[in-house]
């Protein structure tokens, strides 16, 4: 008896814990860690009548959250976000579209947003709205550093930073950081209505071989951010090298594309260019960057004229005597150059034309550029470039048989190729397109991306095309 009354009495305490724990499961007590906390992603919303505005914010607490609540009562606004308690969620990130009727009033307002976690704390706070409509982008300049810029490893190596901002109602925040050099610099205009404001600073990039990512973001008071990036490389040695055959860096800078010229790199710090000297006497120089004669420009040592230099200020032209096709060898470790002119063998376009329309399979027609963004022809719609509207035929130079020119006005998207016109629509053997769709600087044959890039004025451009050396530029007219 006295076992039974052992096991009993165990049974007895073992059911009477049981009973605690599940009362303790059915009526935890969540422990407080504090209030929640709430980061708005945009403190102020900017919107108007019968738009979707958008409520973004990262939602925070310790111990869980157990609802969000959004509430505006006279737009009919109360909406509550419940969460599981045995999920646990801790952090949530916050989005949420809302339609601002259309009888809203034009005063700023607020709406209440609400956090409470599973220990029953609570955090509210106001988010502004403000019925401006204020949809336009702040607009973001960067005059220095050059994107792409190489800078020989010297120390110090100072690069300039030159930002101009703007905005059409009032700036909001302006960030400049590179995270090699531990380089991040905020201003904030918040209360200030400032509508503009130039930014400069000079930072050290030091002697040693790298590159640099400098990122850029400015925003407006309404939350709109423009985002830039540019590239700054220490090397003795270039990536890429350019001829310019220009005097100014507005001509360097006034084309579509193709202006300086791309040049192949043969080998570390060797470069080779093919060009076509229109008329004697043009005169070249080399530059690592393409929109100006800083900090790098090769010439002629006007101390030395059997070597180059590397001096903006000092450096003279090579001066190719004849018209014609020529060849230049430079070495910028050693500062040698040299220049042939020669004679191409490759057969011109001309060889390919085959206009016998009872063979429309093989027809091979005049060549044209081909695409929209003319003035008298926007169809932009990709593919939808056939018939004669978007089929321009261009002219062949009458002292170069590779050479090939076509005058457009252009404004807005502008869409190219090069190819043999067809009277049905077709796109034949041989056709040119482009290394890259926004930035092009050479054309592919028989491959290649669309040129895709928009022209912000209406002006005519001078479209001017070299089948032998591949090369394509798109200036504006005089």
């Amino acid at each position: 008896m006295k076992k039974v009354y052992l096991v009993s009495t165990f049974l007895m305490i073992a059911f009477a814990s049981l009973f605690i724990i599940s009362c303790d499961d059915d009526e935890k007590v969540w422990e407080s860690s504090g209030n929640p906390t709430i980061e708005m992603v945009t403190a102020e919303v900017h919107t108007g009548q019968g738009r979707t505005m958008k409520i973004e914010a990262i939602v925070k607490d310790g111990v869980g959250i157990k609802s969000i609540n959004l509430l505006k009562e006279d737009w009919f606004l109360d909406r509550t976000i419940e969460f599981v308690p045995d999920s646990m969620v801790k952090e949530y990130n916050l989005s949420y579209n809302f339609l601002v009727p259309v009888e809203a009033a034009d005063d700023a307002t607020n709406l209440v947003l609400t956090v409470e976690n599973l220990g029953g704390d609570v955090t509210s706070t106001n988010v502004d709205i403000f019925m401006d409509e204020d949809y336009t982008n702040p607009v973001l300049s960067i005059a220095s550093p050059i994107d792409g810029v190489t800078l020989q490893p010297v120390n110090p190596n100072m690069v300039d930073i030159t930002c101009e901002l703007s905005d059409d109602r009032a700036l909001g925040y302006f960030v400049v950081k590179e995270e090699k050099l531990d380089i991040y610099d905020s201003i904030s205009f918040v209360g200030t209505t400032q509508l503009s404001y130039s930014y400069t600073n000079s930072v050290d990039v030091g002697g040693d071989p790298e590159t640099y990512t400098f990122h850029y973001a400015v925003a407006d008071s309404a939350g709109n951010v423009v985002n830039r990036s540019t590239v700054v490389k220490v090397s003795s040695d270039f990536d890429k090298l350019y001829l310019s055959d220009v005097e100014t860096e507005e001509q360097l800078t006034n084309d579509l594309f193709g202006v300086p010229m791309l040049i192949d790199k043969v080998a570390p710090y060797t470069f080779q260019a093919k060009y076509y000297s229109s008329a004697p006497g043009t005169e070249v120089k080399f530059l690592p960057q393409k929109a100006n004669f800083t900090p790098h420009c090769y010439g002629i040592d006007p101390n030395n004229e059997s070597k180059l230099i590397n001096s903006p200020e000092t450096a003279l032209p090579i001066v190719l005597p004849e018209q014609g096709y020529y060849v230049i060898d430079l070495n910028l470790e050693t500062m040698d150059y040299s220049f042939e002119k020669f004679t191409p063998t490759d057969d011109p376009y001309s060889a390919s034309i085959y206009e016998n329309e009872d063979d429309m399979n093989n027809y091979v027609g005049q060549l044209c550029v081909i695409g929209a963004g003319w003035t008298d022809f926007q169809n932009t719609t990709g593919w939808g470039w056939d018939g004669p509207d978007a089929n321009r035929q261009m002219t062949v130079d009458p002292e170069n048989p590779y050479i090939y020119t076509r005058e457009e006005e252009l404004e807005g998207n502008f869409q190219m190729i090069f190819g043999p016109y067809h009277p049905w629509g077709w796109w034949m053997n041989p056709y040119w397109r482009f290394d890259n769709a926004s930035d092009p600087e050479k054309t592919v044959p028989q491959g290649g991306d669309n040129v895709n890039m928009d022209v912000p004025v209406k002006a005519t451009y001078i479209i001017t095309f070299d089948t032998y050396l591949n090369r394509c530029k798109v200036v504006l007219k005089n």
